[in-house]
């Protein structure tokens, strides 16, 4: 899909930039790699799609640090992965 496919490079702990997605992947090996893109909005309310799994997680909160919740998604993407 146009709308999340990488076209600006961001930070390098949370991915690339899409039309209001961030864009982010997961190296598993050395020929495996799942990709994912999210929404992130205010206080870690998250929106992910992890379109190899056909997985969709929605989380809500009221977290300061954001980036700890995209840690946890991640996290989880490897643990059902092994």
């Amino acid at each position: 899909m146009k709308s999340t496919k990488t076209y600006y490079n961001t930070y390098n702990n949370i991915g690339g930039y899409a039309y209001q997605w961030w864009t982010s992947e997961i190296k598993l090996s050395d020929d495996k790699i799942i990709a994912f893109y999210f929404a992130l909005g205010y206080m870690g309310q998250y929106i992910c799609i992890v379109p190899d799994l056909k997985m969709t997680i929605a989380i809500v909160s009221r977290l300061d640090n954001t980036l700890y919740l995209l840690n946890i998604i991640k996290k989880f993407i490897v643990q059902i992965n092994q």
